[in-house]
């Protein structure tokens, strides 16, 4: 297939979903994390073990990224320029990668410590 000028996007086949890596998971999957992560956390968050809330939180966000990915996808190859909502997509996939590295860092920092048994810690989770 020659190159076209008017659609230099790539088409929808499998080949060019896979090339791009974000259509290998499903969209219901990626809704399943997000809802599992957050109800997760929401459970976690009144215990005992609230510290332990930071991986479900993990999880939820990574979802919610390829949620935004996807969505991003969906409008390259439909050849939509949608400038505004590109933008809010944008936002989303950066607010969930800060929200993952914030409670990565969090989370292990939590777990190690207990581990550990470092007194700081121990006594945030006491």
């Amino acid at each position: 297939m020659p190159f076209d000028r008017s659609h230099p996007l790539p088409s929808i086949t499998l080949q060019n979903i896979r090339a791009t890596g974000v259509g290998q998971a499903s969209l219901g999957r990626l809704w399943a994390a997000v809802a599992m992560g957050g109800l997760a956390a929401a459970g976690m968050a009144g215990t005992r073990v609230w510290w332990l809330a930071f991986w479900p939180v993990c999880i939820a966000a990574l979802g919610a990224y390829g949620v935004a990915a996807k969505e991003t996808q969906r409008l390259d190859l439909a050849h939509d320029h949608s400038f505004g909502r590109r933008a809010w997509l944008s936002v989303a996939r950066g607010a969930a990668l800060g929200v993952l590295l914030a409670c990565a860092i969090a989370g292990a920092v939590m777990l190690i410590g207990a581990l550990m048994r470092v007194n700081w810690v121990l006594d945030l989770i006491e």
